[in-house]
């Protein structure tokens, strides 16, 4: 989980670290930047982080293949 401290972040999962945002949100990243891919960041634990800080920023991800790749990906979180 992340820090409750706001300008640290915390390594999850030895494929990316979040860190919290001010006033509200959190930022996930990869470790290494453009080689994970964002369909391998565990989607359960995305959702809580999204329902603790009601923003998640998702920067330095691989880009989605085409536009049904993106719907999909979409399609996992269902209704927010």
């Amino acid at each position: 989980y992340i820090s409750n401290t706001p300008s640290q972040s915390q390594k999850h999962s030895m494929n990316y670290q979040a860190t919290r945002i001010k006033p509200f949100g959190v930022l996930i990243e990869p470790n290494i930047k453009g080689s994970t891919d964002i369909k391998d960041v565990d989607i359960t634990s995305l959702k809580k982080l999204f329902e603790k800080e009601q923003l998640l920023v998702l920067r330095g991800f691989d880009a989605f293949k085409n536009s049904d790749d993106f719907s999909g990906y979409c399609e996992l979180w269902g209704e927010i």
